[in-house]
């Protein structure tokens, strides 16, 4: 197995605070011919190496921003090829949109750094159900933000929509002398129900703004990125009207009542949908792929990936042969360290459009993208969420495709809304 996933699920004292975190994956990829052969620069150029390390979206973007277009291009060589060249010809970086700047100025918004972090590759994970994991792909990075506790350190947390509360690393717990506590609390993940720890943080800082004690559970989550250390979720997330992500910008919008900010200039909405609660405490939306559907998905922005399980693929009215079979052995990690092994994939290459019926188009799939979907027997799916009709997992790869991502909490309903 070669791909890379952390899925879990917290209970406090049997019934009283449930925790999920997501299922993620990272992929490899083939680009097409090399930029080497279509230039004649040699491989040394600093500036061609940081323009390959920028993402599909990073590159279409500064290339709109130079009034160049990206129709007509379907391999990201060509894209590193046409900015490479008018870099050349322009030196320097168009500044980006400097919507965020008008958020800094309303109390009733708190705006911070969005960061993202990658999963290092080469590295291999044990799992406890005797499978290892070897992290050779590529995948979309975790959106992370760093908050202050105490005025006496700094924490790196994974940004997580389908995470009910908030989980740190044993190692965290100790380096900082965190208080350890007797109350029971058990984890159920990929595999089944373990105990874990539990401990608290008494105040923190994000964004400029000071919140109160919370409580976190202590669990080692091997299976994410080291430089993370741990996972913040909804216990967070939910105190707020409205939750942007503004992956245009590297910002994180927190609404403390504004249910319905306004659409940024030169942005519009692609896709909304309501977003439905399970009994485990956290959101599905209805998705629709290439127009078949709609299925419920969970929103998980912890997922670098999006996954089907196999009444999903049924659901939307596929048959196996119709998929794609994934060569050797591949497969997805819990953070409780259950391994779990896909084998087929769904291209998707129309479009991604959320709600059960909707007047917007949806999120056009862009051929250069190479987007898919991995199937297999996703335990949380086919047991614990099974009662609640979910059959898939909507990750960073269809959520990063826009500009700006909201997840609304309160008004007339709970939704989800793409801008791009």
């Amino acid at each position: 197995m070669r791909s890379i996933a952390a899925l879990l699920l917290f209970l406090w004292n049997a019934h009283s605070f449930l925790i999920t975190s997501p299922l993620a994956i990272g992929r490899g990829y083939i680009t097409g011919k090399s930029l080497l052969h279509a230039t004649n620069v040699s491989e040394d150029d600093s500036l061609l190496a940081e323009i390959r390390s920028m993402r599909v979206r990073e590159l279409k973007d500064e290339l709109k921003s130079r009034r160049i277009s990206t129709v007509d291009v379907f391999e990201k060589e060509e894209l590193v090829k046409r900015l490479y060249e008018d870099r050349k010809k322009t030196p320097g970086t168009p500044e980006k949109s400097n919507s965020s700047s008008t958020y800094s100025k309303d109390n009733n918004v708190i705006e911070g750094d969005l960061l993202f972090t990658s999963m290092e590759t080469g590295r291999s994970i044990p799992a406890f159900n005797r499978e290892n994991i070897k992290i050779e792909g590529v995948g979309q990075p975790y959106p992370t933000i760093k908050i202050r506790v105490n005025d006496r350190f700094d924490l790196t947390l994974l940004l997580d929509t389908a995470c009910s509360g908030f989980v740190l690393r044993p190692s965290v717990v100790r380096e900082y002398g965190l208080q350890s506590y007797d109350t029971p609390v058990s984890m159920t993940g990929a595999g089944g129900s373990i105990n874990a720890g539990l401990t608290q943080l008494e105040r923190f800082t994000y964004g400029g703004a000071d919140f109160g004690t919370m409580p976190a559970a202590v669990q080692d989550i091997g299976a994410l990125p080291e430089a993370l250390d741990g996972i913040i979720g909804l216990s967070f997330l939910n105190q707020f009207a409205c939750v942007e992500f503004d992956i245009l910008n590297g910002k994180l919008r927190l609404y403390k009542d504004n249910d319905q900010p306004p659409v940024p200039e030169g942005c519009e909405v692609t896709a909304e949908g309501e977003m439905t609660l399970t009994r485990l405490g956290i959101y599905t939306v209805d998705v629709t792929l290439d127009g078949r559907g709609p299925i419920k998905m969970l929103v998980d922005s912890g997922a670098t990936s999006s996954f089907l399980s196999w009444k999903g693929v049924t659901d939307l009215g596929y048959t196996k042969s119709m998929l794609r079979e994934l060569s050797g052995r591949i497969g997805a990690m819990g953070s409780d360290n259950i391994a779990m092994e896909l084998t087929h994939t769904l291209p998707v290459e129309i479009f991604v459009n959320l709600g059960k019926k909707t007047k917007y188009y949806g999120v056009p799939i862009e051929r250069s993208s190479n987007l898919s979907i991995d199937v297999g027997d996703i335990a949380i799916l086919e047991s614990e969420l099974k009662a609640d009709q979910v059959v898939g997992i909507l990750g960073m790869d269809l959520l990063q495709m826009n500009s700006f991502i909201r997840v609304t909490f309160r008004g007339s309903s709970p939704r989800v809304t793409f801008l791009k």
